[in-house]
């Protein structure tokens, strides 16, 4: 789950206690996409997607992660992420924030940092509610594949 810090401005969150309670699943855990899960959602409410590499700064960057440690340092890093990443006053928000720099890069290749690639057909898919079999969504990952600058 993802909140917003009361009275901190647009600072996102993790709260896993209280999303486990609820039985959501918090941000960062894992979850991907499920077979069968297409459509629109019966109750008629929205859906949103959030896509995230564990390598991505762009999304674990903000300014108070330049003076206070995180949540998220106490997770498992991702299997992308560079062993033995530490909190360090000032300096890990000035490594999240050269990141953000850099995260799109042509030296980063697809599927790590801020390059989501093709990642981003089955979250359209899903957010969209439309009805694409798996070979409508193979001809779309073709396509985005073939358009995407190399990496």
């Amino acid at each position: 789950m993802v909140r917003s810090h009361p009275g901190q401005g647009r600072g996102l969150a993790r709260d896993p206690p209280r999303a486990r309670r609820r039985g959501d699943r918090p941000v960062g855990h894992g979850e991907r996409w499920r077979p069968g899960v297409r459509g629109p959602r019966s109750d008629g409410l929205p859906r949103v997607a959030y896509l995230q590499h564990p390598s991505d700064g762009v999304v674990w960057w903000w300014w108070p992660t330049a003076w206070h440690e995180d949540d998220w340092f106490d997770e498992r890093p991702g299997q992308d992420v560079v062993p033995g990443v530490r909190w360090w006053p000032g300096i890990t928000g000035l490594q999240l924030l050269a990141d953000m720099f850099v995260a799109g890069s042509d030296d980063v290749p697809l599927g790590y940092g801020h390059n989501y690639g093709e990642g981003y057909v089955d979250a359209f898919a899903w957010v969209t509610g439309a009805e694409l079999d798996d070979g409508d969504l193979a001809r779309l990952r073709e396509t985005i594949a073939a358009t995407s600058r190399p990496g």
